[in-house]
C-alpha cells in the first residue's frame, strides 16, 4: 500500500523543533519497505476564514450562534481561555502563528477597510483594545466573513520538504 500525505508540513512554532524526527521517521519508513510520498505547497502561509481561531465549541450551531457567543463578554473570555490554553484535538491558529502572525485579507464592510493588511496585534492597536477583543469585534461586525492568512512555517522545512525524494515520488 502506498501512502501520500497532502498539504504535508511542520505546523506552528511549537513544533518546528520536530522536524528531525519526521525526518527519522521518512527514512524508517523507507528502511521498512513502506511507500510514502507527500506533496506541499511552497510557502509558509495559509489562507482561510479568521473565524478558524475561535475555539470549536463556538462553531456549534452556525453563523447565527457564533455573532450570539461573539456579543456575550463572558463567553469572549472562554474563548481567549481557550485560545490561550487549548482543546485537545483543536487545530488552534493562535498557537500555529501567533496573534502576530495572522493577517486579515478580506472584510465585506466599507468601515473595516482599515483592517485589510493588519495583524492581529496590530489590529488591536489600531482599534485601541485587545488583539483578541479587536478581533472578536471585527468578526462579529463583518458576520464572521473576514478572510486571514497566517504564517506557520519556516522556509527552511519547505525547502528541506522540497529536496526530499518522497515529494517526487
Amino acid at each position: 500500500m502506498k501512502i501520500h500525505y497532502s498539504h504535508f508540513k511542520v505546523c506552528g512554532k511549537k513544533n518546528w523543533d520536530k522536524i528531525d524526527d519526521v525526518i527519522r521517521l521518512l527514512e524508517q519508513a523507507k528502511a521498512e519497505g513502506i511507500d510514502v510520498s507527500f506533496d506541499q505547497y511552497p510557502y509558509v502561509a495559509g489562507s482561510t476564514m479568521l473565524g478558524v481561531i475561535l475555539p470549536p465549541w463556538v462553531h456549534d450551531g452556525g453563523t447565527d450562534k457564533v455573532l450570539e457567543r461573539l456579543a456575550d463578554p463572558a463567553l469572549r473570555e472562554k474563548m481567549v481561555y481557550d485560545i490561550e490554553h487549548g482543546i485537545p484535538g483543536w487545530d488552534n491558529f493562535v498557537e500555529f502563528a501567533g496573534l502576530d502572525g495572522i493577517f486579515v485579507t478580506s472584510v465585506k464592510n466599507e468601515k473595516n477597510k482599515d483592517a485589510v493588511g493588519l495583524s492581529l496585534t496590530q489590529l488591536g492597536e489600531l482599534r485601541g483594545t485587545d488583539p483578541y477583543n479587536a478581533t472578536f469585534d471585527l468578526l462579529y461586525e463583518e458576520e464572521n466573513a473576514v478572510g486571514m492568512v497566517d504564517f506557520y512555517g519556516t522556509e527552511e522545512h519547505v525547502q528541506l520538504f522540497m529536496k526530499r525524494p518522497e515529494m517526487n515520488a
